[in-house]
């Protein structure tokens, strides 16, 4: 019977040591299930905390028509954000991608004439844009406001604003759209305007002409009266 002991304990001992592995793994896939968890509801707060929300106003607009783009990021420190604002500029758009342009103009080069107009014109201008920073409730709030106008007729995404955190790694965020239209776009003719009517003006004429006179009869009699008196005062 001691024999047999001794034959099955190296077994047991197997069978110990497996167990401990066993519960070490779980242990272990409790711990990650855990900090998973920790991570993820850290990332949800921050981002129930910080918000960037971008807009253009309006949405649908005329070729040449301003528009007001904004961005908005709340809940986290102006300093912790480097934001590079667009400069005042004419952009124009990429001639390998604007078929138009490319289709006219191997018309043009074909037929020995001078590239289209339509070259010339920019896709976007650029007027400005402005910064400002403000705390309401005591969320601290960034508002960015870029006035534009665009001369081309399409759907375009707006220009990118580049935005970074304190490390360096860009923030990105929803760029809008903005869809521009001709400003004719049927070719209407529109009404022209009658020419202004002259009638019930008379009477400020003749009051304005009356006062002309009587600053001219007014001018006659001084200079009369200024000359006779400089001959009595002559010896």
């Amino acid at each position: 019977m001691k024999r047999n002991k001794h034959i099955f304990r190296p077994a047991n001992m197997m069978y110990t040591s497996a167990g401990h592995i066993s519960m070490f793994t779980n242990k272990l896939i409790l711990m990650l299930i855990t900090l998973a968890m920790f991570v993820s509801l850290s990332v949800m707060t921050y981002a129930a905390e910080v918000s960037l929300d971008a807009s253009v106003v309006p949405e649908k607009g005329t070729v040449g028509q301003p528009l007001t783009y904004t961005i908005t990021i709340s809940g986290i420190d102006p300093a912790s954000l480097k934001i590079t604002l667009p400069e005042k500029r004419v952009v124009y758009p990429d001639k390998k991608n604007d078929k138009k342009i490319d289709e006219k103009n191997r018309k043009k080069d074909s037929a020995g004439d001078e590239k289209s107009s339509e070259e010339f014109v920019p896709l976007y201008i650029i007027n400005n844009a402005l910064r400002d920073e403000s705390e309401v409730d005591g969320i601290k709030k960034i508002n960015i406001k870029i006035h534009l106008s665009y001369y081309r007729t399409g759907t375009y995404a707006l220009p990118e604003v580049k935005i970074a955190g304190s490390d360096g790694v860009t923030i990105g965020y929803k760029i809008p759209e903005v869809v521009i239209e001709e400003l004719n776009k049927e070719g209407t003719l529109e009404d022209i305007e009658p020419p202004v009517s002259l009638s019930g003006n008379y009477t400020r004429v003749i009051w304005i002409i009356l006062a002309l006179l009587l600053a001219a009869a007014a001018g006659i009699l001084l200079y009369r009266y200024i000359k006779k008196r400089r001959k009595t005062i002559l010896p």
